[in-house]
């Protein structure tokens, strides 16, 4: 027998399938395949329709008396950076308005797992110190504020306040639990903490203690 008769014989012993979809309306059809092609079939039944939220989200994560980081809704809402005193924001591949009296800084970072995170490291922990340094307050922030900005922040506390990664990761969700590094970022941070230790074990800690850095 040929292939091609051996993909026709196995074709004609296929099985119908049948998928249930629900629409954002609750509304329930069937959609149901057989070898002559696919039946879409309105059924009586209804469920929960889907819910967008749209509701800005304005939670301010304070990881420090001066660090902050959250979504983007945050950086674009000016009576909250008035409110925390905000005077330096960090934006990580998303821009948002420019407020009078406060310091913006932009970094290109994508929110993707293969994205080189790691490189933008040192540079964004650079910017957070120099904040703390001139007594401001700085909020560090980019789309959803759940994977870039927490990378971001999570990689400061390891070379700036000697956290190790999972200290660093526990700290950042106590202060906003949906926060959540991609699977490649996460890798990343594997690996600069490996690095930080190493360099520590070379160099001596340059870092500033914990104490300083509060």
């Amino acid at each position: 027998m040929s292939l091609l008769d051996k993909l026709t014989d196995s074709k004609k012993n296929l099985k119908s399938t049948e998928t249930k979809f629900i629409q954002t309306d609750g509304s329930v059809f069937i959609e149901s395949r057989s070898e002559t092609g696919f039946a879409k079939i309105p059924t009586s039944d209804t469920s929960h329709g889907f819910i967008i939220d749209l509701k800005p989200d304005l939670q301010v994560a304070e990881i420090l008396p001066w660090l902050f980081f959250g979504s983007q809704d945050v950086a674009c809402d000016r009576s909250l950076l008035l409110q925390h005193r905000i005077t330096h924001i960090l934006s990580l591949g998303v821009n948002v308005p420019h407020f009078h009296q406060i310091q913006y800084e932009f970094m290109e970072v994508l929110d993707l797992p293969e994205f080189n995170i790691l490189d933008q490291f040192d540079n964004c922990s650079l910017i957070i110190d120099r904040v703390r340094e001139e007594n401001g307050k700085i909020l560090v922030h980019c789309n959803a504020g759940i994977s870039r900005s927490s990378s971001v922040v999570i990689a400061y506390l390891m070379k700036y306040n000697s956290l190790s990664l999972a200290e660093a990761l526990n700290t950042v969700k106590s202060a906003r639990p949906c926060a959540r590094p991609n699977s490649g970022f996460m890798k990343q941070l594997h690996h600069y903490e490996n690095y930080l230790s190493e360099s520590s074990s070379l160099y001596g800690k340059e870092n500033c203690s914990k104490e300083s850095c509060r």
